[in-house]
């Protein structure tokens, strides 16, 4: 199959999910210009305020006085394609290396430490370049970062990892994390191509059709389950110390915290993990907080900068600082 006809089949399956695929009933023409009408009306008295509060110098905690929603289908994603090279080597790339990663005749940190040589220097790695002790200090620690084994990450000091499971995915968190900070890190079409390949090595249970942004960070990885067609956004933290549960439709945006491990506030050394569980359909919006041991169940939304310490009802839309329901979602 050509690298192009390949590509657009996965953007298509990533990206099914958020868009509108309901069948419209083009009978009904006037129901739906009433609904346009009435969307357009609520969008200019929200500019309106805006502008008045602008003008008064006002401060807002919200972006916006009352709530805009626009429905499922007015904001679906574009399928296009790009440059004959991209199309053809970005999904060579992934395919060859999640070959070599599941090949048991290879070392994981060395096909990692080979790919960044060739990601960061555009050349394959130099081991003598490394032992020579004429070689500059600088390139010398270079090449000793590029190799999981000479790198440590945060979760290794963790008393409560498990040696057995992390040996594997050491090496596969180390080149994610020095891919993301790579140069082609930030190519998207790239990016999510590579990531969903490492997850599906990495996490305990990795679902089929999930798009993970650059910038997301994990403890251990193997303590994280996802399902089907999830979205993770940039700069997302998943403390999986204890156990961290995605389940299908979740969508975590950017800056998101969720975490299943807490301290004592007597003590800080003493620490106590748990099981925190994002529901189906669930919404975890911009930098807003889940902590450990919280289930936040099926269709419920957590509002930007919400901090989520208890349970959040299947349905509901919590915010604030404790989060707490400010909403219902209405029932389709």
């Amino acid at each position: 199959m050509p690298g192009s006809t390949r590509d657009e089949l996965f953007d298509r399956r990533s990206d099914r999910s958020l868009v509108d695929g309901r069948a419209r009933d083009y009978s009904q023409e006037t129901r739906r210009d009433a609904r346009r009408r009435l969307a357009a009306r609520r969008l200019r008295g929200v500019l309106r305020e805006s502008s008045r509060g602008e003008q008064q110098g006002e401060r807002r905690e919200f972006d916006w006085a009352v709530p805009l929603c626009y429905g499922r289908a007015h904001m679906p994603l574009r399928q296009f394609a790009i440059g004959a090279a991209g199309e053809e080597v970005y999904p060579r790339l992934v395919e060859e290396l999640a070959e070599r990663f599941d090949d048991p005749a290879q070392n994981r940190n060395e096909v990692a430490r080979e790919a960044l040589s060739e990601i960061y220097l555009g050349q394959p790695y130099d081991a003598e370049a490394l032992e020579n002790p004429k070689t500059p200090l600088a390139r010398r620690t270079l090449l000793a970062s590029l190799d999981p084994r000479n790198a440590t990450m945060e979760a290794e000091y963790y008393s409560e990892l498990d040696p057995a499971k992390w040996e594997p995915v050491k090496p596969l968190l180390w080149f994610w994390q020095m891919f993301d900070h790579s140069p082609v890190g930030r190519n998207v079409r790239l990016g999510a191509r590579m990531r969903a390949m490492l997850a599906a090595r990495v996490f305990r249970r990795c679902g089929e059709k999930i798009r993970i942004f650059h910038g997301v960070e994990f403890s251990f990885g193997y303590n994280l389950s996802v399902g089907d067609r999830v979205t993770i956004h940039r700069n997302v933290l998943l403390d999986d110390r204890g156990e961290i549960v995605l389940r299908d439709d979740v969508s975590v945006s950017d800056y998101a915290n969720i975490y299943s491990h807490s301290h004592a506030v007597e003590d800080i050394s003493d620490i106590s993990l748990a099981k925190t569980v994002i529901g189906d359909r669930a919404r975890i919006t911009y930098h807003a907080v889940v902590l450990s041991g919280v289930a936040v169940e099926a269709d419920s939304i957590v509002g930007s900068m919400g901090v989520a310490s208890k349970p959040v009802p299947a349905g509901t839309i919590v915010g604030g600082v404790p989060a707490k329901p400010i909403g219902v979602k209405s029932k389709r």
